[in-house]
């Protein structure tokens, strides 16, 4: 199976959809831990692909009630981010 990036990565390729990304998001945080959140919040943002990136965004911003290193990210990185799309994400995810 794809790693999850590659399955985002695919599935995102010809939608612009805020409510599949929130979907996706939510359904990962209910059956997973904060630190896998936190963990794959993080790999997400890597991604080229800026809807691929919102997904890890919203990760993070549920991993931020016990990982404060992900808020801190958040507020640092993701705020400066240039697509306003994803800004409209991080406004939010917290």
């Amino acid at each position: 199976m794809k790693d999850y990036m590659t399955y985002l990565e695919d599935r995102y390729f010809d939608k612009i959809s805020f409510k599949l990304i929130e979907k996706d998001t939510e359904d990962f945080y209910k059956s997973n831990s904060l630190a896998a959140c936190y963990d794959i919040g993080m790999k997400l943002y890597t991604s080229a692909n800026y809807q691929v990136q919102e997904a890890g965004i919203y990760l993070l911003g549920y991993s931020a009630t016990e990982y404060e290193d992900g808020l801190v990210f958040l507020r640092d990185e993701v705020s400066q981010h240039e697509n306003w799309r994803v800004q409209e994400v991080l406004e939010k995810s917290v």
